[in-house]
């Protein structure tokens, strides 16, 4: 049965299971790091102290790491994830997004160099929330509705239910597609780590989604090379989700199987 695999920021998994404890321990310049919640706890005790620039971009003047004096923009990610699935899977994804965030806001380049290129004096740092899809896209669609997309009303902006500037998420394609629809009505952008079905390629319909994977069509391209040119497979059944993943990769398989040429030719149903 097909479901969207779980590949969501496997190096920054991998980091938090295994490496991070070490990165920790030998990282000399650590205390010198804010903590996660460092940017939250600034919205909940002064939030009388943010100066709203726009609906989700909030000023603030604050010590640095190096104990100077500077200012900052804060801005806001909903992170779509699952929490509430029976076993790691969901908390691991979570916990990457944490990290990834962590990271940023500290500049720290151990998992993605990249981060290193960002220039010194950038004052953008993010606080994040987490919403439990529990799979399904109508609770998920749900809470951006009545619970993320009202924020943009108020006048000035409550730095307490701040708009997000991105939405992070989902992990998978059947969830990913109606928050894209909003999102893209809205004008917000939505970055993906895992939803991998073909149709959110539409940029009619999902014109602000991203994501940071490629589509199921190369995975359908690849298995079918394989079955066909490597174990000789002339009659394949494939099992699928009728979802937006499901069904995009069971029709790219039988795309892939219909361009084998006659002698290789294979069967699909």
């Amino acid at each position: 049965m097909m479901m969207d695999p779980p590949r969501i920021f496997p190096q920054l998994r991998i980091l938090v299971v295994l490496i991070l404890p070490r990165i920790l321990a030998a990282d000399q310049q650590w205390q010198q790091q804010q903590s996660l919640s460092y940017y939250d706890d600034l919205r909940t005790h002064n939030a009388s102290d943010l100066e709203a620039l726009s609906k989700d971009v909030f000023r603030f003047t604050a010590d640095d790491s190096q104990g100077q004096e500077r200012t900052y923009h804060l801005r806001h990610l909903s992170a779509f994830t699952v929490m509430s699935s029976i076993g790691s899977a969901g908390y691991s994804d979570a916990a990457a997004f944490l990290l990834a965030v962590h990271h940023f806001n500290n500049r720290i380049s151990t998992v993605v160099p990249e981060i290193s290129q960002i220039a010194s004096d950038c004052s953008i740092m993010f606080t994040i929330e987490l919403i439990d899809t529990m799979y399904s896209p109508i609770k998920s669609a749900g809470h951006l509705i009545k619970d993320i997309l009202p924020r943009e009303k108020p006048e000035p902006p409550d730095p307490m239910l701040p708009y997000p500037t991105a939405l992070l998420g989902a992990g998978r394609s059947a969830v990913s597609s109606p928050l894209a629809i909003l999102a893209g009505v809205h004008g917000l952008t939505q970055i993906s780590p895992s939803s991998t079905s073909t149709s959110l390629d539409n940029k009619g319909q999902y014109p602000t989604f991203g994501r940071i994977i490629p589509s199921a069509i190369g995975d359908a391209y690849a298995a079918v090379d394989y079955l066909s040119n490597g174990l000789n497979v002339t009659h394949l059944a494939v099992l699928f989700v009728k979802d937006a993943y499901g069904s995009t990769y069971a029709q790219s398989i039988q795309d892939a199987a219909g361009l084998l040429p006659e002698a290789r030719r294979m069967d699909v149903t």
